[in-house]
């Protein structure tokens, strides 16, 4: 990390409904690169939550001025493609209630309209938990929504996927390759939507218990439209599954988008949201289910992040209850094309701001079946 004053700001400001103010005033004085910071929110998605607590907090003048012009830049295309993502979303959920499948509507698709004020959070796609038995239903679905899909080769750039590399992308990563459609609006001008048939990265794992999950959804509104998602407890255990998914895979390693931050600020505004006996009935479900590992590295990753949270009540118990015997795996990264594992020896939030993290992986012995 090449200036400490950057990332206790940002780590400050991830805080947005807890931030220490004193704090936040402090940091930005002695902040010297504005450049550095701007490409390290930028890269985090994590640009309209910044400058919403600058604002919050009054203190969006204290910042550099080409700064403070390129962040406000940010909310106002991030509220555009916030009203974008209602009009599709609508469109979407306008057709797809008529379907005879179960479905969820998952992570931005539901947090963006309910638990994030405008501007402060963006979605690049539209993500649905469907049941492997479904595939064909939802193909359908989307293709008669004027979807496409479509793969990204070398040289070629998008195009259409062979069967091969849809069966692999089932099968290696618990998903469909990606569905494309232009809208030609001004904030989302390409929607793209992912269809996940696993929590995952193996199609064969877990598939009951995604149609478990797909049995008890409810609906929520988006502006007259009616859409379902997972009820509470089950939302927050995919949240978790698919954030130790990528968290934990090679490819998402390379790309450095394991970590981004504004993953963790999901599980941190839910949260904040949830009711007293939540924590109670979550541990059931984690237990029920089996997925104390990803659960529990997710949470007590977030509590590193969001120290806020380890004062609602009944989350310690939890932890507590979930905690796997062996947490050597916080450190494994599987890369599943060549079916080699890897290890690292850093600490959570040094990793989160690491600019090279393939240089601190080693090869062990393969630890994933």
């Amino acid at each position: 990390m090449k200036e400490a004053a950057i990332q206790t700001f940002i780590l400050e400001c991830i805080n947005f409904k807890n931030y220490d103010n004193e704090l936040l005033k402090n940091t930005i004085g002695e902040i010297s690169d504005w450049d550095l910071l701007l490409d390290i929110i930028n890269h985090h998605r994590i640009g309209g939550i910044v400058y919403s607590v600058l604002v919050d907090s009054q203190l969006l003048d204290l910042a550099d001025s080409s700064f403070k012009s390129k962040l406000s830049m940010v909310f106002e295309n991030n509220k555009t493609k916030n009203d974008d993502l209602t009009k599709i979303l609508k469109h979407l959920g306008s057709e797809i209630e008529n379907e005879s499948y179960n479905y969820a509507f998952l992570k931005g698709s539901y947090l963006i309209p309910k638990l994030y004020a405008k501007g402060q959070r963006i979605s690049n796609d539209i993500d649905i938990l469907i049941s492997q038995k479904d595939i064909d239903k939802i193909d359908v679905y989307l293709k008669k929504m004027n979807f496409v899909q479509k793969v990204y080769r070398d040289k070629a750039g998008w195009v259409e996927p062979t069967r091969k590399e849809k069966i692999f992308a089932r099968m290696n990563y618990g998903e469909l390759l990606p569905y494309f459609r232009d809208y030609g609006l001004k904030g989302i001008e390409t929607a793209i939507v992912d269809v996940n048939i696993s929590l995952d990265f193996q199609a064969k794992y877990n598939l009951s218990l995604v149609d478990r999950m797909l049995e008890n959804t409810f609906s929520y509104d988006i502006n007259g439209t009616s859409l379902c998602t997972l009820n509470r407890e089950d939302f927050l255990i995919h949240l978790c599954a698919h954030l130790f998914k990528e968290a934990t895979i090679y490819d998402w390693v390379k790309e450095n988008r394991d970590t981004h931050l504004y993953k963790y600020c999901d599980i941190y505004a839910f949260l904040l949201e949830v009711e007293e006996d939540f924590f109670e009935k979550f541990n059931n479900k984690v237990l029920e289910y089996g997925l104390e590992k990803e659960c529990y590295f997710t949470l007590i990753n977030s509590i590193k992040l969001f120290p806020y949270l380890a004062k609602r009540k009944g989350i310690n118990i939890l932890l507590e209850n979930i905690k796997p015997n062996d947490l050597n795996y916080f450190n494994i990264i599987y890369w599943p094309l060549e079916k080699k594992s890897f290890s690292h020896n850093c600490e959570f939030i040094s990793w989160v701001f690491c600019d090279d993290k393939l240089k601190m992986l080693r090869e062990i012995e393969n630890v994933t079946s």
